[in-house]
This record gives C-alpha cells, sequence and structure tokens, in this order.
C-alpha cells in the first residue's frame, strides 16, 4: 500500500506476490482435513476480504492494461483502487483481533450468548485495537492525505475519534461513566475538532481530549491488582497528548521560516508524529491485552503487572519500528525519491537534488508544508500515474 501511494515500482511485483501467498495460505487453511474451527465472525470476515482481494486485483490488472486514458470510467477506477487498498488496514487488523480470539476461544458466539455479553466481553480487545489504528492511521495520514486534500492532520484524527466515540458507549453497556468519555470523544475530540481545523488549520483540540481521557484513565481503579495496567493505559494517552501538542506548537513557530525558504524540502516534524503514533500504539496494545481471559490464555497472567507491561512496551517498539519503515519508504521511494529533506542541504544530496527550473507548486509542497502554507494545489490523480 506504501508503495502504490509513492508510485514506486515494487508496488506491482509485491501486490502480485502478497496475492500468490494469500492463495497458497487459503488453500492450506480450509482445504484440508485437519484443525477445524466453528462458524465464527472471523470466516466471514476472511470471506470479505477475499472478495476485496479479488477486487482489488482485478482493478489493478485493468490499471497496468493502461486502457480507456483519460476516461471518466479510469479515474473512478483509481479512486475505488485507492479506496479498496485503504481498506486493507481496518480489516486486516479485525481479521487479526477475531482470528486471535477464536484461536484462544475467548467470547465464543453460542446460541445463547446475547450482543450485550459478547460486547462487555470483546470490548477491552475492540478498544484497545481501535486505539492502535488510530495510532497508526495518525502517523500514516499526516504522511499521505494532507498531499490529497491540504488538510491538517486534527481534520482526519476527528474523523477517527468521531468513530471511537460513538462506539465507545454500546460496547461498555451504556454505563454512565463510559457513555460520558465517549460523548467527550466524539464531540470535543471529533466534532469541535473537525470544526476548529477546517481550511487545513491547526488545532489543539484532539491533544487535549487525549490528555483528559488520559488522565481519568489514570485515576480509574481496577480489580486484581489491574490498577498499574490503568495507570500505564492512561498515562500513555496523556503522553501522546502532549506531544501532540507540542508537534503542533512546533510546526506553527516553524511556519515564518518555512515561507522564507525554498519550499522544496520535506517538513512537518514527522519525527514528532512518529512519537505520537508509537505512544499510541503502546497504549492500546495494554489496554487490548490486560483482560483476565487473554492472560490466562497466554500463561503470562501469573507474572506481576510491571514485567507485563515491559514485555508490552518491547512488542510494541518492535511495531513502532515497523511503522517508521513505512514512512521511510514512502518518504523515500517512488515519486518521493528525489525530494531533499530539511536534514541535508542540496549540496550535500547531489544526486538527490531536484531541478528548481521543473519543481512545480505540487511537488514542492510535501508532507508538513501542505497544511502549514498555502496548501496544495493538487488535483485527483491523473491516470498517466498508475503505473
Amino acid at each position: 500500500m506504501i508503495f502504490g501511494f509513492s508510485r514506486a515500482r515494487w508496488h506491482v511485483p509485491l501486490q502480485a506476490t502478497g496475492l500468490l501467498l494469500t492463495i497458497g495460505g487459503y488453500v492450506l487453511g480450509h482445504k484440508h482435513g485437519g484443525r477445524t474451527f466453528p462458524a465464527s465472525l472471523h470466516g466471514l470476515l476472511a470471506s470479505i476480504i477475499l472478495a476485496l482481494i479479488v477486487s482489488q486485483s482485478v482493478i489493478g490488472t485493468y490499471l497496468k492494461l493502461h486502457i480507456n486514458e483519460g476516461t471518466s470510467f479510469r479515474r473512478w477506477m483509481v479512486f475505488a483502487h485507492r479506496l479498496v487498498g485503504m481498506s486493507y488496514i481496518p480489516f486486516g487488523w479485525t481479521q487479526v483481533l477475531l482470528g486471535m480470539l477464536v484461536l484462544a476461544n475467548i467470547c465464543p458466539v453460542q446460541d445463547d450468548a446475547s450482543f450485550t455479553s459478547l460486547a462487555q466481553c470483546a470490548q477491552p480487545y475492540f478498544t484497545g485495537t481501535f486505539i492502535m489504528q488510530y495510532g497508526l492511521y495518525s502517523y500514516l495520514l499526516h504522511l499521505i492525505l494532507p498531499r490529497w486534500k491540504g488538510q491538517s492532520p486534527e481534520t482526519w484524527d476527528s474523523l477517527i475519534l468521531c468513530l471511537i466515540g460513538g462506539l465507545y458507549a454500546p460496547f461498555h453497556q451504556w454505563r454512565l461513566d463510559q457513555t460520558w468519555l465517549g460523548l467527550l470523544l466524539f464531540l470535543g475530540g471529533g466534532i469541535v475538532s473537525f470544526v476548529l481545523s477546517r481550511n487545513g488549520r491547526r488545532t489543539p483540540m484532539p491533544a487535549i481530549v487525549l490528555i483528559g481521557v488520559g488522565i481519568m484513565e489514570m485515576f480509574k481503579s481496577r480489580r486484581n491488582d489491574r490498577g498499574a495496567l490503568s495507570l500505564s493505559f492512561g498515562g500513555l494517552l496523556a503522553l501522546s497528548g502532549i506531544l501532540r501538542a507540542l508537534e503542533i506548537t512546533l510546526t506553527t513557530k516553524r511556519r515564518a521560516s518555512s515561507q522564507t525558504k525554498t519550499p522544496n524540502h520535506i517538513t512537518g516534524g514527522t519525527n514528532w508524529s512518529a512519537a505520537v503514533s508509537i505512544t499510541l500504539l503502546s497504549a492500546g496494545l495494554v489496554y487490548a491485552t490486560s483482560s483476565e481471559n487473554l492472560l490466562s490464555f497466554t500463561g503470562i497472567g501469573a507474572t506481576n503487572s510491571l514485567t507485563y507491561i515491559s514485555f508490552m512496551l518491547g512488542l510494541i517498539l518492535a511495531l513502532g519500528g515497523f511503522v517508521l519503515l513505512l514512512g521511510h519508504l514512502f518518504r523515500t521511494s517512488g515519486r518521493n525519491a528525489n525530494q531533499p529533506t530539511e536534514v541535508h542541504d542540496d549540496e550535500q544530496r547531489g544526486k538527490f537534488v531536484v531541478d528548481d527550473e521543473s519543481d512545480d507548486e505540487e511537488t514542492s509542497l510535501r508532507g508538513g508544508e501542505a497544511y502549514e502554507l498555502q496548501g496544495p494545489a493538487r488535483a485527483e490523480d491523473s491516470d498517466d500515474e498508475i503505473r
């Protein structure tokens, strides 16, 4: 997906390899007489994902043939290809979560099970994974989407927080404290932040909401010696809000100096955005894996809370490193390969310099400058960009 966004030459070979591996995994996983599992949401979602993979492969093959150039139908196919590709992340993440629950026999779907009991059982897993996806999207959208729509990262943060806030109360059985917390996420982090971040403006509203939610979680007590987990979860949420507020402050102060420079550097505080993403990933993982059922299944429930948190943070650093690798690949591959960065001057980079005569406004406003300056004048991707 990252190579697809950057129009890298490795996009098609990797997608074809992934399709072959998926077909092989499907055959090995379903066409044998070995271990079987009862019907579940994991199996239902697998059929949906398989349909998405087939449709994405068909559309990608059509675009690769370069037929119907310049037509409105091809532009719609470009949009559909992009939309289906972006849907891989939430569908794939949810599928992994459901597969883990089926493997551990957690929250089984039974005939006499009510939706309320299932929602209460699955609440920590889905809430934690929502926060983890928020952390991942906050970094990827910071790199990619401002180039398309000229919006600030807080615009996309508000949409994600609206979704999390809307699902928060039902998963917590409409308990009063959790309902108010969901309203805070939906209204403060979602609606108010969306209004304040229109036209590419930066706003600290999502950061303030994260800090407030983190403080409330830090003071929430849990039974069975899980107070340290609640304290860690709330502290990580509050820390992510503080880091986002610092990122907004630093990039806003850089606006004046950025306007005086020649705008052919990739800027925008991506290191701060990566720190926010890793912190949110840590908070989501700690929350999703702190249930008694999962702790008993993994065999680490007998350890103390600090040992468990240290183990989780080790895992999240590995995942955070992978996220940083994705960001590096996006900034250094495909159409972004020849763009100099703010770390190295043009004389130091040599062959990576973009000729000033051939550099236009579309290619100069990159990354963070898309929402710090006048906003990108980028229209929809043309047909000749799909290679």
